[in-house]
């Protein structure tokens, strides 16, 4: 990525980044459709659909499932943009969130 003096060119830079980071960013998004899809008339829209009242646990099971894609989903849009240095930042909630799994 750099020329003989030493310069970064943001070009090619920019070309050997964006096939692979596009796909995952895209993929991401793809992805959260179907879940928002599928839990929109018993969680997200439930109130418009009339669905039946949670119980906390649920509750709790939602919010910690919808941050968990919400987070894959912003995740993989920073790497796209290129800021790894928030990226890392965002590493811890996600192991937490796998704990809660079990």
């Amino acid at each position: 990525m750099t020329d003989i003096a030493g310069v970064v060119n943001p070009v090619e830079t920019a070309r050997r980044r964006s096939r692979p980071d596009r796909f995952f960013a895209v993929m991401s998004v793809i992805i959260a459709l179907p879940v928002f899809a599928g839990f929109s008339r018993t969680y997200f829209l439930k109130g418009l659909f009339g669905a039946q009242t949670l119980t906390p646990f649920f509750h709790l099971h939602g919010v910690v499932f919808t941050s968990w894609i919400l987070l894959f989903v912003i995740r993989s849009a920073l790497v796209r943009a290129g800021r790894t240095d928030i990226y890392r930042r965002l590493e811890w909630p996600e192991p937490c969130s796998r704990r809660s799994w079990w």
